[in-house]
């Protein structure tokens, strides 16, 4: 209840200063439900005023408080007494008006008034407060018709009174076990959802401890490939670059020995980065200790391989050794190889095609992809490749024989005219005897129909055979020199900043040592030249 100045209050501060209800509200601290302060608002609009309360001061008036105070000691249930009255607010106001009636029916009784008299004395004005407070703690009991109950309220008891304890009943009993009940079950949903969210928080952080552990791996393998790269380039002189795997049995092992030793990683995440097995590094790690037994060998391999233009494979440089008087294993010598990176380079290229059409006809293929012969100058078979460079392309176009692939002759041009062929078939008759007549095979090149082309053949007495349009294998043997030659000598260099005529000094060097000194497996580990002096076709050097 509130007084009849302070709903006024309220309503002018919303009619006149125009707050919000809220705003009115948090202002004065009351009312708690706006729907009260609308209700205000609306009377004072309707009615130009608002109704005035009798009997009641500020805030809840003394019947209202000595009403439940005696429902409290009634009952006493605080909580109870204010959800079955619906006030006060608090609790602690309640606890308030116990005290203060405690207070006066003490004093009053300390002043010898007799309680039930006082109930049927008329209310006075000159009684003041405590006659009004006893007579409204008695209205308040009155209904109830129980004297003992307010024979003990006005002793001034202190501390609330317990329920009367009653004989149970079987409602009762029952009841009781209902609720029983209903309590277990709700203990039983609490400690069930305790109990998953238990699971749920354990789930989480073992994720957390898993994403954890990962990350902590992931960080470690990185740190361990970041390592061996390093050891990798300082000890054995790799480009950082190198995929680790493709190191050498070798390599791994003194990579894995440095890891192991110096950073203390573990072997067996080290032998799975490096991708080799147990038993392959405790081998390679008995042959360190036991030193290279091959050290003469390797020094020897790297040479022949670096003077022959690195174009030796494993086969050839056996050979050579053996020729040197070296008896070794070709596995050893390929081993060797691998280990010190001596590896030719291959690549296949678009090859160079001069086919233009056919202004005459073509010629039979007379060689029928037979590229042997029992005698020199008897078949020779001829061709053009390209080579691309920074100043431009080169052209080289060769005669080979096909005895025992020696080159007959060549010629070098920065264009694929007809003086490069014309040129190349002049200097080969000035080597073939005059009783010899060759056949010549080519490819249909455009330089192989020009006129001076078959007018030197006839006029020579050579017999011309052409390949199948666009039929490469039909010219296999010069194709294979060509390829051969690249790989030895052209790609996988650099030609950065050389000239034209170093260029071609470097290429008559190669055509030489091809026919000279070339060890060619079919020969028997011999050249072009040493096969023939063998044979005693040419003189001795």
């Amino acid at each position: 209840m509130y007084s009849y100045e302070k709903r006024m209050k309220a309503v002018l501060l919303h009619r006149d200063a125009g707050m919000g209800l809220k705003k009115v509200m948090k202002t004065l601290g009351y009312p708690r439900d706006i729907k009260v302060l609308r209700q205000w608002c609306r009377e004072y609009q309707s009615s130009g005023t608002l109704h005035s309360i009798e009997g009641y001061a500020e805030g809840y008036s003394p019947k209202q408080k000595a009403i439940a105070v005696a429902y409290y000691w009634r009952n006493g249930d605080l909580k109870r007494t204010r959800a079955e009255l619906g006030y006060p607010t608090t609790t602690l106001a309640l606890k308030r008006w116990i005290e203060e009636i405690a207070v006066l029916e003490n004093k009053r009784l300390q002043s010898g008034h007799n309680p039930v008299k006082c109930v049927q004395e008329p209310q006075t004005e000159a009684g003041n407060t405590l006659p009004i407070q006893e007579n409204l703690l008695v209205q308040a009991a009155d209904p109830h018709k129980d004297p003992a109950f307010l024979m003990k309220l006005l002793q001034g008891r202190l501390t609330p009174m317990t329920k009367k304890k009653q004989e149970p009943t079987t409602a009762s009993l029952l009841q009781e076990k209902e609720e029983l009940v209903r309590a277990i079950e709700a203990l039983r949903k609490d400690e069930e959802t305790l109990r998953k969210q238990k699971e749920e928080a354990e789930e989480k952080v073992k994720v957390l401890e898993n994403n954890l552990e990962k990350l902590s791996k992931q960080t470690r393998d990185q740190e361990l490939e970041y390592r061996a790269r390093e050891i990798a380039s300082a000890l054995i002189k790799k480009d950082g670059g190198v995929s680790l795997k493709d190191l050498t049995n070798r390599e791994k092992a003194i990579v894995i020995d440095a890891l192991c030793t110096k950073y203390e990683f573990p072997l067996k995440r080290c032998l799975q980065l490096l991708a080799l097995s147990k038993s392959s590094y405790y081998y390679q790690r008995r042959v360190l200790l036991a030193g290279d037994k091959y050290a003469e060998f390797r020094k020897e391999i790297k040479e022949i391989f670096e003077n022959n233009f690195n174009a030796y494979g494993y086969r050839r440089i056996w050979k050579a050794l053996r020729n040197n008087g070296k008896i070794v294993s070709e596995k050893v010598v390929q081993r060797i190889m691998k280990e010190d990176q001596l590896v030719p380079y291959f690549k296949r290229r678009k090859k160079y095609s001069s086919y233009e059409g056919e202004p005459t006809p073509a010629v039979s293929n007379v060689i029928e992809r037979h590229f042997n012969a029992d005698k020199p100058n008897e078949k020779f078979l001829t061709d053009i490749t390209e080579f691309n460079l920074t100043f431009g392309k080169l052209y080289l176009s060769v005669l080979i024989d096909c005895f025992d692939g020696m080159l007959v002759s060549w010629g070098l041009s920065t264009s694929p005219n007809a003086k490069l062929v014309n040129t190349m078939l002049d200097d080969a008759k000035k080597l073939v005897n005059e009783d010899d007549h060759p056949t010549v095979h080519s490819d249909r090149g455009i330089q192989y129909f020009w006129q001076s082309w078959r007018n030197r053949m006839n006029e020579f007495g050579w017999t011309r055979s052409m390949s199948k349009k666009g039929c490469s294998p039909d010219n296999a043997a010069c194709e294979g020199f060509f390829g051969r030659m690249k790989n030895e000598i052209f790609y996988g260099r650099d030609w950065q900043g050389i000239s034209l005529a170093e260029f071609k000094a470097l290429i008559n060097r190669y055509l030489h040592w091809y026919n000279e000194d070339r060890i060619k497996m079919s020969l028997g580990g011999m050249s072009p030249v040493q096969y023939r002096i063998s044979l005693g076709l040419l003189p001795t050097k």
